[in-house]
């Protein structure tokens, strides 16, 4: 993980109220910060993923990049969500709940009716319904062995993998995300999974 990702300040919240404290206070910053989540077996549970994940939208922020600290810890980035950030299929579902439970704040709903008004809240609509793109389908077919491997990962590493190509901000970076999905689908690697990358770099 790149440096420009560590510099960032950790919080370590008691309880899910604690984290919905901290925004309460932070909300408005612009930097990210790292939340860091105590695994179930460490037996010093403070708060889930989910919870993290679900605060932060009642805040108008969002989660995003997991990275391991020990075997006991781990911690979880989130930041201000930017106007044209895209909204997944989960976190519309989150959020109608949310809303339902009486836990969005203003300053989130604020940022659902902006995505609502500029594109973002559906540009992952056809993500999210495992819509291919017609250049990524044609280049697949060319490659029995790519389009074999594509179809046969889960349906969840697929929607990873559009959603990724579907956010690219030109057509150019949309194209060369379809050209890489399709290469390492020939070599057996999902494209946007850093486990899968990580393959290629370690030695055999």
């Amino acid at each position: 993980m790149g440096s420009s990702f560590r510099k960032f300040q950790e919080i370590t919240p008691k309880s899910r109220s604690d984290f919905r404290t901290w925004l309460s206070r932070h909300h408005q910053q612009n930097e990210s910060v790292w939340v860091v989540i105590f695994k179930a077996a460490s037996g010093k549970s403070n708060l889930s993923s989910a919870d993290v994940a679900e605060e932060a939208l009642c805040w108008g922020w969002i989660d995003s990049v997991p990275n391991k600290l020990d075997q006991d810890r781990y911690k979880l980035l989130v930041s201000p969500r930017k106007p044209a950030s895209a909204w997944s299929a989960l976190n519309k579902r989150r959020v109608k709940k949310l809303i339902a439970d009486g836990l969005m704040t203003p300053h989130g709903m604020k940022k659902i009716e902006l995505a609502k008004t500029n594109g973002s809240w559906t540009k992952l609509n056809s993500s999210d319904r495992l819509q291919m793109p017609k250049e990524l389908s044609r280049l697949l077919k060319q490659s029995k062995k790519a389009n074999e491997f594509f179809q046969s990962i889960a349906p969840s590493s697929k929607r990873a993998i559009l959603e990724w190509i579907n956010t690219a901000k030109t057509d150019a970076t949309r194209q060369k995300r379809i050209k890489e999905t399709v290469r390492l689908a020939k070599i057996g690697i999902r494209a946007n999974h850093y486990v899968d990358l990580k393959k290629i770099k370690e030695p055999a």
